[in-house]
């Protein structure tokens, strides 16, 4: 938990106290957090691209394919 000299020497207070426990672990869990929401942007972001890619070719060849379906 990143605890300073007077935080170790105070440990049974933490065992005690969960909120106080929870407030020395959060900045570093909150890092991890913000590194993983990095991460998901990222791939959602592709995922979005490649989903807006597939749309506009499928919606070409579906014209296409109707309207030569009509026409015979």
């Amino acid at each position: 938990m990143e605890l300073n000299h007077q935080d170790l020497e105070n440990k049974n207070a933490f065992l005690k106290n969960k909120d106080l426990a929870f407030s020395k672990m959060l900045p570093r869990d909150t890092k991890r957090v913000q590194i993983f929401k990095g991460f998901y942007v990222a791939y959602l972001n592709s995922i979005i691209s490649e989903y807006e890619r597939l749309r506009f070719l499928n919606t070409k060849d579906i014209k296409i394919i109707l309207i030569y379906f009509l026409k015979n």
